[in-house]
């Protein structure tokens, strides 16, 4: 993946290159190393909270560390000046959870921008994050 200069570059020449940037169809790590490094180029405050290996015994599982109701929160949670947007990154075929369509629902009724978001999506992207410049 380019350096966050490399693609701050791209994006003010140029943001069709940015989206070459990405392969096709990249696992969800990668399209979410990304998504941040485009945000950040743009401006965006962005936070996520990571998943945390769990071992109770002899299972093992992973969940997002919150005391209450983490699991299904979005992936991302970004804000630049009053635009503040929740969004779920998917594989090109990832499918939402239960628990992610709850949250998803819920933070709808808010005034937050509530996206999913994909790779195959991403010069969509790039305009979001660009207009809100």
């Amino acid at each position: 993946m380019k350096t966050t200069a490399d693609i701050v570059r791209s994006l003010l020449s140029d943001p069709a290159t940015v989206a070459g940037l990405l392969e096709d169809d990249p696992d969800e790590k990668t399209f979410q190393e990304w998504v941040v490094v485009v945000a950040k180029a743009t401006g965006w405050t962005v936070a996520h909270f990571a998943k945390v290996k769990v071992v109770r015994g002899r299972t093992i599982y992973w969940e997002t560390p919150a005391r209450i109701d983490g699991a299904g929160f979005p992936d991302l949670v970004m804000y630049k000046g009053g635009t503040h947007a929740f969004v779920e990154l998917k594989t090109n075929r990832g499918a939402l959870s239960p628990e992610q369509c709850n949250w998803h629902e819920g933070l709808l009724k808010s005034k937050a921008a509530v996206m999913i978001w994909r790779p195959k999506i991403r010069h969509e992207i790039i305009n979001y994050l660009m207009e809100k410049s």
